[in-house]
């Protein structure tokens, strides 16, 4: 019988082994809530994850979660905010960005990680601010995915096609067009149409 059946880490416990994979053995765990999950088996050792992220049971755990995925966001968070020999923090702290008190402070992982819970988080998400002049509160974040997040950025440039406002990056993908030629084309008075149409045009004479 396999050593780790039966160990409980946090507020899961490991029922069987799966599978090894890509170095790793996989465990399928029952969560104290019921749900059941499989999970990495150096997450659990790390206390990286604590509970099935599904239920609250995790939000009352304190203990772990300082290597956890949401430790790492936050840190990075106080580190743009608060270092100034951060590579970015001109655009943060340089600039009054700030992070709440209740997310500072001997309770601020929990705090965040009880926000982060109830607010969608999932770990392909990454956090983003809703207005980018204001801080890191949870009035002002989301959890949302690169894209978005990108879309989301004060230099991001939009533009209108086919009556829709989109940014530029997303459209030029989209159609396989170099965002930066583009962007040339519209900054010397052309179009949205005219540059896609041009490009496409330079394009046909080159292949």
């Amino acid at each position: 019988m396999n050593k780790n059946i039966g160990k409980k880490f946090g507020h899961l416990t490991i029922l069987k082994f799966v599978i090894h994979k890509s170095g790793f053995d996989y465990y399928l765990c029952k969560c104290d809530c019921g749900n059941e999950k499989v999970i990495r088996y150096d997450h659990l050792k790390s206390g990286r994850t604590v509970s099935c992220s599904k239920c609250q049971f995790g939000a009352a755990y304190k203990h772990g979660l300082s290597h956890s995925r949401l430790s790492f966001i936050l840190a990075g968070m106080k580190q743009r905010c608060y270092n100034p020999k951060t590579p970015h923090f001109e655009r943060y702290g340089g600039r009054g960005i700030t992070v709440c008190e209740e997310w500072l402070g001997n309770d601020g992982l929990l705090n965040f990680y009880n926000w982060a819970m109830s607010d969608g988080y999932s770990e392909d998400l990454t956090i983003d601010r809703i207005n980018n002049n204001l801080g890191y509160s949870p009035e002002n974040c989301r959890w949302a995915t690169r894209e978005e997040q990108v879309n989301n950025r004060k230099n991001t440039i939009f533009v209108k096609f086919n009556d829709e406002k989109i940014p530029l990056g997303r459209l030029c993908v989209k159609f396989k067009l170099n965002t930066h030629l583009i962007y040339i084309r519209l900054m010397k008075g052309q179009t949205i149409d005219e540059a896609i149409a041009n490009y496409k045009k330079r394009r046909t004479i080159y292949e």
